[in-house]
């Protein structure tokens, strides 16, 4: 292993960057939002020392130079998140403010709302003017002039932002770290006439004008006669365009492992290198100027087709990695090694350190090393002599090798394992090389419509065949291995375990053998653990879902009820959003309870819900304003939904309670009207949409 590491200097630099990174991450979510006040000062005094340790040349203080070099890129790689914090936090004013608002996207129509995203340049309040500078996503009122808004409309806004914030239900998607590492530093509603159209800027960005060419590029897919799934696919595949992506041509690629190729990432782009490499860089391989001229013209025709799908994110990254990789070849030896890797790798997270918790960035690295480590062990295990025999057993190694880095990965962010995903791959992704090639054709030939036009039925062809197949392939029994746990620390010692393994493979020593040992029992302890912490208890749960509204019932064996408060309860979403907590206590799919319903453990007769002795009182619409009763009624909770538009007193005179369950379903005039009331009258309340879920164990 040590030998390894002398192999690959820039593993022991790409090592403590990322270390550095995470602790950065660490402070930032369990301590202050700017990690320190400045760390230059410090790495000034280190550098001093470093160079001290270096001109001393003295041979038994070389592991001090070590350890020096290594702490040098902790504190860097802390130093490069603490800056890319700063470019995001903002300390919005409490209040409501008027802001001047740049529209830097098209705005999306959202159920009820409009969402524009945008940049805000400055802010003013009673005290003046103020620079804010940043990035934020307004969600405006639906009505004719707010529908009318279009990309580069600026407009003076009156409104309260405040930094992303997640629902608060247990194991849900951190959405808030989603914006913020995408660089967005608050969200806002604005109702109608709170707004005023300033000007239309017709300035545009770069990213807008790649954005505008990839409009372009899917008008002409239209006209080329593309259209349902088979336009829906190629758009995502060639230019990530995933909006007519229907549910069930993501759970048909999701249950049959094939969901990263509707991700327009590493693997595509990996495709076009090697396009364009075997033509311009392998014919003049051993001639040093033409290849120097091969290798740039590679590298340029690869950030073009990142310009042509708009310079997403996930394509900048992957092209930034290949056009590192192509210009290695220019290097002594030319081979693309892990040394090469970390290089991009360290240069990447230098640059843009959010990266490291993109999940597309960690396992397209993570294929990526898999692939230089266990691909050339696995095609050496079978020599073939027929070229189209190597090629097809090529394609499976890498294959194979891409699908053992990520598995643990995958595993962990989604939970589900495809069972024939590795036979699916084997079959589509020869098949996806062939339509990224052939479209990257259809596109040259532009100038010669009628010659495209007959072109692009092949990349048609192929889609409507690969559909085909992975629709029968959905059907298999066993397609789909559903709610897997997996935590962070057991895929950091699965990725050590890998690791350990391939070092045994490579040394066959009994020292390694050992390590394997002791991980795996670290693993198998670390497993029962936390199987016997996480289990389903007796509880209520009162989930943060507006505008929808519900309540959980759980039973220690697994079983469990969800009566729907609001008018529809979007199943579908509810499970989407809480799978991962109902798979961490190991739970059935729930029954849910529209109608009234007395069973041995739960009875529901609106609005009463009894359930492990405790009583609920559901109260979702006005019906009781008009109520009288000779005596309240007594229950443990009353629980008051967005459909009640009444006062706590109206309630009082029905029902006795000690606590009061306000749901996030209720607009923010009548929840605090609620909350005066509560304590008015010395009722203990509990406000959803600023607690989260609420769980009362019985």
């Amino acid at each position: 292993m040590s030998a390894a590491v002398q192999r690959y200097p820039m593993l022991r630099l790409v090592i403590p960057l990322i270390l550095g990174i995470v602790a950065g991450y660490v402070l930032l979510v369990y301590g202050d939002k700017v990690l320190f006040s400045s760390l230059i000062p410090f790495l000034a005094g280190y550098a001093i020392v470093l160079c001290g340790l270096w001109l001393s040349r003295r041979y038994a203080l070389r592991w001090l130079f070590g350890v020096a070099v290594f702490l040098f890129f902790v504190w860097t790689g802390l130093w490069v998140f603490q800056q890319e914090v700063r470019k995001v936090v903002y300390d919005f004013p409490d209040e409501e403010a008027v802001y001047y608002f740049r529209l830097t996207e098209e705005p999306e129509q959202k159920a009820r709302s409009i969402l524009c995203p945008g940049y805000l340049p400055v802010g003013r309040d009673s005290a003046g003017e103020f620079a804010v500078e940043r990035h934020v996503l307004l969600y405006l009122a639906v009505d004719s002039l707010s529908s009318s808004l279009t990309r580069g409309d600026e407009l003076w806004v009156s409104a309260r932002i405040r930094p992303p914030a997640n629902r608060g239900n247990s194991d849900e998607f951190d959405y808030a770290w989603y914006l913020f590492r995408s660089g967005i530093s608050g969200t806002g509603y604005i109702p109608s006439g709170k707004w005023k159209f300033a000007r239309h800027s017709a300035r545009r960005t770069l990213h807008q004008v790649a954005s505008d060419v990839r409009g372009k590029v899917l008008t002409l897919y239209r006209r080329l006669g593309f259209e349902g799934e088979t336009f829906a696919v190629l758009a995502a595949v060639t230019l990530g365009y995933k909006k007519e992506l229907s549910e069930e041509i993501r759970e048909t690629y999701a249950v049959t492992g094939a969901s990263h190729i509707l991700a327009l990432s590493g693997l595509h782009i990996g495709f076009l290198y090697l396009l364009f490499y075997y033509l311009l860089v392998y014919p003049v391989r051993h001639r040093p100027g033409f290849r120097v001229a091969g290798v740039l013209a590679l590298v340029l025709l690869l950030w073009a087709f990142a310009f042509l799908t708009g310079l997403s994110p996930s394509v900048v990254r992957s092209v930034i990695m290949f056009s590192l990789l192509a210009l290695s070849l220019l290097l002594p030896g030319g081979a693309i090694s892990l040394n090469t890797w970390a290089a991009a790798g360290f240069l990447m997270l230098l640059f843009r350190p959010f990266w490291l918790m993109d999940v597309g960035f960690q396992l397209s690295f993570s294929a990526v090393a898999a692939i230089l480590c266990i691909q050339p062990w696995l095609y050496g295990k079978w020599r073939i002599e027929n070229r189209v025999g190597r090629y097809l057993w090529g394609l499976t190694t890498v294959s194979v090798a891409a699908q053992i880095g990520t598995f643990p990965l995958i595993l962990y962010y989604f939970s589900r394992f495809p069972v024939w995903g590795l036979l699916t791959n084997l079959l589509v992704v020869p098949m996806v090389s062939l339509w990224i090639w052939t479209t990257v054709g259809m596109l040259l030939l532009t100038p010669f419509p009628g010659l495209q036009q007959w072109v692009a039925a092949v990349p048609g062809k192929l889609i409507s065949v690969t559909h085909q197949l992975l629709s029968g392939i959905e059907q298999w029994p066993l397609a789909v291995w559903e709610q897997i746990r997996v935590t962070l620390p057991e895929v950091i010692l699965c990725y050590l375990l890998l690791s350990l393994v391939g070092w045994y493979v490579a040394d066959r020593r009994f020292s390694v053998l050992r390590s394997i040992g002791i991980v795996v029992l670290c693993w198998v302890c670390f497993h029962s653990w936390e199987r016997r912490r996480n289990h389903a208890e007796n509880s209520l749960l009162f989930y943060h879902l507006s505008p929808e509204s519900a309540v959980h019932c759980i039973s220690s064996g697994g079983d469990s009820w969800v009566i729907p408060i609001s008018p529809v309860l979007d199943e579908e979403r509810l499970e989407r959003m809480l799978d991962r907590y109902w798979s961490r206590l190991r739970l059935s799919p729930p029954q849910y309870l529209y109608e009234t319903y007395c069973g041995e453990e739960i009875c529901w007769q609106d609005p009463l819900l009894h359930y492990g002795g405790r009583s609920i009182v559901v109260v979702r619409e006005d019906r009781w304003r008009s109520v009288l009763r000779a005596e309240p009624y007594v229950a443990d909770y009353l629980y008051i939904s967005g459909g009640y538009t009444g006062t706590l007193e109206e309630l009082l005179r029905l029902f006795r309670t000690e606590t009061v369950i306000l749901d996030a379903s209720l607009p923010e005039y009548r929840l605090q009207r609620l909350i005066t009331g509560c304590e008015t009258y010395g009722v203990k309340y509990v406000t959803i949409s600023r607690k989260g879920s609420l769980q009362i164990v019985l």
